[in-house]
């Protein structure tokens, strides 16, 4: 378990006669390809040039899908982590049949939905309770995780070094 770099990235555009909205998880480009996801949305009205700042960690988004098997103590071996990146912090979110489970350091004794990442094993493991200690995914159900895989303290960078977008921002369409 990592935390994932966090940065902060100020942002001036020349005015715009349209709105201009950098949406939440959008990806930025830094110094030795390493891609930083924001945090927030961050808009720009019309006319509007800033500066304003946006926050953004290191790391990218890897989703993995699984079945559940209705069986007490399920677990699910996390393996979409790039060699050299690990799971960061906080950052696992899972949907069971599209509703969000809670993340518990430990599962819990209580009969709620919730989950645990177990990050001491290689590869770190997602567990489901017993029933007793959180409850049991349904059989069938799909399980979807998402997360951020991170390079740790190696996605630090000097300041102004994060500047371009990975993918062009548009602002606004004319017909």
């Amino acid at each position: 378990m990592t935390p994932a770099i966090k940065i902060t990235i100020t942002l001036d555009f020349a005015p715009t006669l349209t709105r201009l909205v950098i949406e939440r998880g959008r990806k930025l480009v830094g110094p030795g390809g390493l891609i930083y996801i924001t945090t927030d949305e961050v808009v720009f009205d019309v006319g509007e040039v800033g500066p304003k700042s946006v926050s953004a960690v290191e790391g990218e988004v890897i989703e993995e899908i699984f079945t559940s098997d209705g069986t007490p103590n399920q677990f699910f071996f996390l393996e979409g982590a790039p060699s050299g990146k690990s799971i960061s912090q906080d950052s696992p979110q899972v949907f069971v049949n599209t509703i969000e489970w809670d993340e518990q350091t430990l599962l819990l004794y209580e009969q709620t939905n919730q989950f645990e990442v177990q990050y001491g094993f290689n590869p770190p493991r997602l567990q489901f309770g017993n029933g007793i200690a959180g409850n049991i995914p349904a059989t069938d159900a799909e399980i979807r995780v998402t997360y951020i895989a991170t390079s740790g303290p190696a996605g630090a960078v000097q300041a102004n070094t994060v500047t371009a977008f990975q993918e062009p921002l548009v602002a606004g369409t004319q017909t």
